[in-house]
């Protein structure tokens, strides 16, 4: 088991960077290190850090106080023992004893503990990840984002959490080795953490990691993250995938269970909810942002797909 000392790991191409340094950077550069972009910003990928790992309590400040910024990466927040809540989006669960989260890039997340929790925290990149592609290692993650499911909750049961720990404990010490190639013995096991996640993978993610239409879902909602606010019609995705509207939907909705339009649709709103948590953003500005001329139609769209109007929304959020 690890010790309580301060203690975290980023992975470079050559050398690594003590937490300590963090703290000294510029307002910019302490996000990209801590996997975070604010609100109000694309989602951007940060490669400088594509890998990282450490022991949760010395990462829980760092969790418990990102408000109003995004996750550039994925991250796995494994819960050994502790309970508390995660916010994520706005949508809050809570926790209580060993529970694993697998959280998407782009969205907003908070960790709150009632007591001391144990356990550990990964932020892994989508291009490390690539680097399994084609495998049934981390295609649980690829599923739960063609889903749409940006928070994955799993309960490894006591024989898996014995091996994923010794996994984690493996890859704390091979960074700290310096040995020859330690970059790919730490891809590798993150490719075995990845299969016993996806071990406790629930029915419909199995059914969506095994499907051809994977891949094509995948690529759909990526383009839908990047491109919301300038496409709002299926058949503009159609046409970047090269295949006609109907073709997609129905792969989409077969993956996932709900039409392409709806992902669509989900997106802006989860994305306007975002930036209304902004105390200093109107709703023109983010009708504007969300490529809405006329803001009535926005206002009307945010109700429509979201169930109450957005001032009584953004009322509601600084009530």
């Amino acid at each position: 088991m690890h010790g309580s000392g301060f203690f975290c790991i980023a992975l470079y191409t050559s050398d690594f960077v003590t937490w300590h340094k963090y703290w000294k950077a510029p307002y910019e550069s302490i996000l990209t290190h801590m996997n975070l972009t604010p609100l109000n910003s694309p989602i951007v990928q940060h490669t400088s850090l594509p890998f990282v790992v450490s022991p949760l309590e010395t990462s829980l400040p760092m969790l418990q106080c990102n408000d109003g910024l995004r996750l550039t990466q994925v991250e796995i927040i494994w819960i050994q023992r502790g309970s508390g809540s995660l916010m994520a989006d706005f949508n809050t669960v809570t926790f209580s004893g060993n529970v694993v989260f697998c959280l998407a890039p782009g969205l907003c997340r908070t960790l709150t503990s009632a007591d001391r929790v144990v356990g550990y925290y990964l932020s892994i990149s989508r291009d490390f990840l690539k680097l399994s592609e084609g495998q049934a290692d981390l295609s649980i993650l690829s599923a739960q984002h063609a889903l749409g499911n940006k928070v994955l909750r799993l309960q490894p049961d006591a024989a898996q959490a014995f091996e994923m720990q010794d996994v984690i404990e493996k890859m704390l010490r091979e960074y700290h080795s310096y040995f020859m190639l330690r970059a790919e013995i730490l891809k590798n096991l993150v490719r075995i953490l990845g299969i016993y996640l996806t071990r406790n993978t629930p029915q419909d993610l199995a059914v969506a990691v095994n499907s051809r239409d994977l891949d094509m879902v995948r690529k759909f909602m990526a383009l839908v993250e990047q491109h919301y606010a300038t496409k709002k019609k299926v058949s503009e995705y159609a046409d970047d995938l090269c295949v006609t509207p109907n073709y997609l939907n129905q792969r989409v909705k077969r993956v996932s269970g709900f039409p392409a339009s709806y992902h669509i649709q989900q997106q802006i709103v989860l994305e306007a909810k975002r930036q209304a948590a902004c105390p200093g953003l109107r709703m023109k500005e983010i009708a504007d942002a969300l490529g809405f001329q006329d803001h009535a139609h926005f206002s009307k769209f945010f109700k429509t797909y979201s169930g109450v109007s957005f001032s009584s929304y953004k009322s509601a959020l600084f009530a």
